[in-house]
């Protein structure tokens, strides 16, 4: 009997939410060093077929310290020999542009994708807007991913710093008001129930829910 095939299995190492640089509150930046050295160790392990970096490199403090900062994680990357891909965090353009950032990691910071494979990649950088409540997205760039999103015959990854549905905006009301929690619950519920959505956050009371 003939064997089928065997499919490629392509590992991606991923690493997000660095915040390289300074301490703010809970965002630990000067830790920054020690955890790519870290990083640098497990990549050179597990030899990745490629790396994303989701984004938020840096904490934006203002130009001068965002680009010192991002230049010297980028040091951190270029030791890897994996082909890397940078996605385009919120702060990472609070002071510096897309160019700068395009400039730094030699990645793009627009929207792209990518079929290697039996495999759609789709890196998402859309524009975003935060009136307090969380990111939000234009028009323009959620017809985009429609249009991108998928392909025939193919399985779609999708990697972004912005998801569809924000659980800080979940969470949280105008102003930073913590919602109820009951009332948060039905909230996350009701986002589950629709056919397809992306979902993001930490908040361990739903976690439960989103991996079930």
């Amino acid at each position: 009997m003939k064997k089928p095939p065997i499919k490629p299995i392509i590992k991606a190492g991923i690493v997000t939410d660095i915040h390289y640089g300074f301490d703010i509150k809970s965002k630990l930046g000067s830790k920054g060093p020690a955890l790519m050295h870290a990083f640098e160790k497990d990549v050179a392990l597990y030899m990745p077929d490629f790396i994303v970096d989701i984004g938020d490199r840096i904490s934006g403090r203002n130009k001068t310290d965002d680009r010192r900062h991002m230049e010297s994680l980028q040091q951190h990357f270029n030791r890897m020999a994996a082909p890397k891909v940078h996605i385009t965090g919120n702060h990472d353009i609070r002071f510096l542009t897309r160019a700068d950032n395009e400039a730094i990691t030699g990645c793009p910071a627009t929207s792209w994708c990518q079929d290697r494979g039996n495999f759609h990649f789709v890196f998402w950088n859309p524009e975003v807007t935060s009136d307090g409540t969380g990111l939000h997205v234009g028009a323009a760039d959620l017809q985009w991913l429609k249009q991108n999103a998928s392909v025939p015959c193919k399985k779609t990854i999708l990697f972004s710093h912005t998801p569809l549905y924000h659980m800080d905006k979940i969470h949280w009301l105008a102003g930073w008001v913590e919602r109820d929690r009951e009332e948060g619950l039905a909230e996350v519920k009701r986002v589950l129930a629709q056919e397809r959505w992306i979902i993001d956050g930490n908040y361990g009371s739903s976690l439960p829910l989103r991996i079930e």
